[in-house]
């Protein structure tokens, strides 16, 4: 029997509020009973359920124990599910009306595949299809997008996907070797592939088995993470029929050109105008029976704080294109209280990472001590209370409170994340009034910069940040860390895909970045932190002892085990060598959406369910927007 869904024993989740937790294909100490014709099947599922408005502090709370709660519950045991029909929403859905949607940038890349961020996929998502998906109701359940159904070898060294009747625009069927060939298209080497190339660590080949039936062999067996990861809105199908008429590049290739795209996905493009919006419309032939629902959307650039709160309250946009507004965490807690009537501010948990990405490549960063002197003058508990109002954590290398990482009383005793009280003595919890930055960090530093031959300190280097508050916060507060061991640093503000344009070439030397996980796994972060050519390591740093814990991680079915490889890369990473310095885990996310919109869910990440095809738009509100 194929699988159609993931399924789990009944665990209650916060789904606005938490991460993904990892799907059980094969995880966990206990192995799930065989059905009688051999095939092993896995499925996982939690019921979601919607918090109560509350106040920010009860928020806070909230918020941290059902993230504790939740990242550290067991992973259920695998179960076999019944095939799924078609979604019961789909029959209370509402045809009509084209949605004023708003977002902060163009998209860095409109083919998702040569995408290092949410920006690709909130242009071209809803163009194109993936194998699998997280159902955008049932946001936990993983379900077939052009997989009917799929099932896993006995050895659990191959997948077999068997594929529904969908259809290119153009009327051509998507076959097995369409899918087929984006595999190795995400995994092809020597070209940009920022967050599909980690495939590559999973999967070996893919086989053609006939027009409908796709065999994916692995490299080991089981991979936890390999689903999940099939799920982000970057693994999309693309037609080979079209994408190899196009031009063909070196090291880069030439980015898709909207109008010409060729997908199978709810909406086409329709128009786009460079630093001013994109528009799409309906696909009258989807293949999905009763989607999509709207007959298109129009998404305004807009940027600044200011502009972007006068949207929300004159209803400008109906929603944001995803959970990233740019809006500071204070300005959105309190708009959510002010329209708390009309819109619905869904927040994420821990899934977002900021902090500063070190040159390794240039002076004075290719020494290993000029980063440790660097990591260790962060004052990250000032930064996050000054840039989150306090609802979020100290950038350690992996997120806090969770089944995968060192708790927080044992992060608060490290050299960079310790604090003292007014008399100089060390704080067991360093959230109390009067906490101050321990100040043998900064006595390390200066020591570390002379054995590294800066006795007299540092005194130009530039940070490469874009115009958003979170990272000139960032950058002005590690401008003062900075001075108190002897570095000067200088903070160049650009427009956001420069900033990401210098990432990808490795012109800066310092630079800001943030990071939505895909998934609350560590070969999230491994893959893309701390592993050569990750899409958050374009410098390459490499610790050979890192990448191959981080291969291990990777193949490690059980738990317990899989932690203990964790924790000895944390503790090499949280030594400061690396080429990443975080500054704050926190709830950076918050996805606005208009109550006018029927149908949405927070999804388990940003990197999900961005389709819009199970959106629709009150009845009532039809002839206003069209």
């Amino acid at each position: 029997m194929f699988n159609k869904r993931f399924r789990s024993p009944a665990a209650i989740i916060l789904a606005p509020l938490v991460l993904l937790l990892l799907f059980a294909v094969a995880c966990g100490g206990s192995t799930p009973a065989e059905p009688a014709n051999g095939e092993k099947e896995a499925s996982s599922d939690t019921s979601a359920k919607a918090p109560a408005d509350t106040s920010a502090k009860d928020a806070a709370e909230a918020v941290g124990k059902l993230s504790k709660e939740v990242l550290i519950t067991a992973v259920p045991e695998a179960t076999a599910a019944p095939a799924s029909a078609m979604p019961d929403w789909v029959s209370r859905g509402k045809y009509g009306g084209v949605i004023p949607i708003g977002y902060n940038t163009d998209p860095d890349k409109w083919d998702v595949h040569q995408s290092c961020c949410v920006h690709g996929p909130n242009g071209s998502a809803s163009y194109f299809n993936n194998l699998v998906e997280f159902d955008p109701v049932k946001t936990t359940e993983m379900v077939g997008d052009l997989a009917e159904s799929w099932k896993l070898s006995n050895d659990g060294l191959s997948y077999t996907f068997r594929l529904t009747d969908a259809r290119w625009w153009d009327g051509k069927p998507v076959t097995a070797d369409d899918v087929k060939f984006s595999i190795d298209r995400w995994a092809q080497k020597g070209v940009v592939r920022p967050r599909v190339n980690r495939i590559a660590a999973y999967i070996k080949d893919a086989e053609v088995i006939n027009e409908k039936t796709l065999k994916a062999n692995l490299l080991f067996p089981s991979p936890p993470a390999l689903l999940p990861f099939l799920a982000s809105a970057y693994n999309k199908i693309y037609p080979r029929h079209w994408v190899e008429t196009l031009p063909k590049g070196v090291t880069t290739e030439p980015d898709f050109k909207p109008e010409e795209i060729l997908g199978s996905g709810p909406f086409k493009p329709l128009a786009y105008e460079r630093g001013n919006f994109w528009e799409a419309k309906k696909n009258q032939d989807y293949w999905k029976e009763g989607r999509p629902f709207w007959d298109g959307y129009r998404v305004s650039i807009i940027k600044g704080s200011a502009r972007k709160i006068a949207a929300f309250r004159t209803e400008q946009v109906l929603m944001w294109a995803s959970g990233n507004t740019g809006v500071p965490i204070r300005d959105m807690l309190n708009l959510k209280e002010e329209l708390k009537d009309n819109w619905d501010i869904h927040t994420f948990s821990f899934g977002s990472l900021a902090g500063l990405i070190l040159n390794v490549q240039r002076k004075p960063f290719d020494d290993v001590n000029v980063r440790r002197a660097f990591y260790l003058a962060m004052d990250r508990k000032a930064m996050v209370e000054a840039i989150a109002a306090g609802q979020g954590y100290m950038g350690t290398p992996f997120p806090p409170d969770n089944w995968w990482s060192a708790p927080k009383d044992e992060i608060w005793t490290w050299p960079g994340y310790r604090y003292v009280d007014a008399d100089g003595k060390p704080l067991a919890n360093p959230y109390v009034e009067g906490a101050v930055k321990d100040p043998r960090d900064f006595v390390e530093g200066k020591r570390l910069l002379a054995e590294a031959g800066y006795p007299e300190g540092i005194k130009e280097i530039t940070v490469s940040i874009n115009n958003e508050s979170r990272a000139r916060i960032t950058a002005q507060l590690a401008q003062v860390d900075l001075r108190k061991i002897g570095i000067e640093m200088k903070i160049d503000t650009l427009e956001r895909l420069t900033v990401l344009e210098r990432m990808a070439s490795g012109e800066f030397d310092v630079l800001h970045t943030g990071y939505g996980m895909n998934i609350s796994d560590p070969d999230d972060l491994l893959k893309a932190f701390y592993t050569p050519g990750g899409s958050r390591n374009m410098v390459n740093w490499n610790d050979d002892t890192v990448t191959q814990l981080a291969d291990e991680i990777a193949r490690e079915s059980d738990r317990a085990k899989r932690k203990e490889l964790v924790i000895q890369v944390e503790d090499i990473l949280r030594r400061g060598d690396s080429h990443f310095v975080g500054t704050q885990w926190g709830f950076r996310w918050q996805w606005p959406v208009n109550k006018k919109i029927k149908n949405f869910h927070t999804p388990v990440s940003l990197q999900v369910s961005l389709k819009k095809e199970h959106l629709w738009l009150d009845e009532a509100y039809h002839g206003q927007y069209k």
